[in-house]
């Protein structure tokens, strides 16, 4: 599990982990 301390890194490291997981063929959904 991945621990977000930094609330201003949250859309950015948000949008790796969705690039990573569709990368490994995941289907992510994205709730804004």
């Amino acid at each position: 599990m991945i621990d977000i301390l930094l609330v201003e890194d949250h859309r950015e490291l948000a949008q790796l982990i969705v690039s990573f997981l569709k990368r490994d063929g995941f289907q992510v959904h994205h709730v804004e």
